[in-house]
């Protein structure tokens, strides 16, 4: 994974999340979902899809069955860009589910869901490495030793040992196998294994900004071990 030096990557979005959003975004129709809970910056991610696709039309936060509906029906011949509260990408899918949208409806008009989530940035100008402890290492799957950045806190910080929050993204696109699965109203676990076999999941996310040194691997556990399942 790598960040793109584009509004996308300033967010925290990698490479392998923003090709399948521009794809979808370059499609001219369909719908777009962004899902997170409360807080997690769906907002600032629709703005800038939107600022590359001013074509599409927002249909805002889904939270109910009769906005479902409306967003569906728009994408049948429109690029709509929409939120919903789901922690995860395959959650968003369940969700329109639990709203009795058709799931062979879902399956032809959805084409992403990206799943995001805001964690603590490190402060670059203070955080220290050390050796993660053998427990942090286990549940974040890193080798033993490995080394992590912590925060210590300094001036440009007022002490805090962070600056601003980062953007976790996984990108959910849905076409080939993951469609099929969707329009037969698949399992949330065998759609999740398909989507995430060869693409980074929020977890997987997470790892990689521990990795980078942006946030703490104590911020980065609970999105590792999350369950598929999760509205908020």
């Amino acid at each position: 994974m790598r960040f793109a030096d584009d509004a996308f990557g300033r967010l925290g979005m990698t490479e392998g999340a923003i090709a399948p959003l521009r794809s979808a975004l370059a499609a001219g129709h369909g719908l777009i979902l962004i899902a997170g809970p409360d807080r997690s910056g769906r907002s600032t991610t629709i703005d800038a899809a939107l600022a590359e696709a001013p074509e599409a039309i927002i249909a805002g936060d889904i939270a109910d069955r009769g906005s479902a509906e409306e967003a569906v029906r728009a994408a049948s011949s429109r690029l709509v860009l929409a939120a919903i509260q789901a922690g995860h990408a395959v959650g968003a899918i369940s969700r329109l589910r639990d709203y009795r949208i058709d799931p062979f409806t879902i399956a032809a008009t959805l084409r992403l869901v990206i799943a995001q989530r805001l964690a603590r940035r490190l402060c670059p100008q203070c955080r220290e490495p050390e050796q993660a402890g053998s427990n942090i290492s286990a549940m974040l799957g890193f080798d033993p030793g490995t080394f992590v950045y912590v925060p210590h806190g300094c001036g440009a910080c007022a002490g805090s040992g962070y600056r601003g929050r980062i953007g976790l993204f996984e990108a959910l696109p849905v076409e080939g196998a993951i469609r099929r699965l969707v329009g037969m109203d698949g399992d949330e676990a065998v759609i999740a294994s398909h989507a995430f076999r060869d693409r980074p999941n929020l977890g997987a996310a997470a790892r990689f900004m521990v990795r980078q040194g942006l946030i703490a691997a104590d911020d980065a556990v609970p999105l590792s071990r999350t369950p598929v399942r999760e509205l908020v």
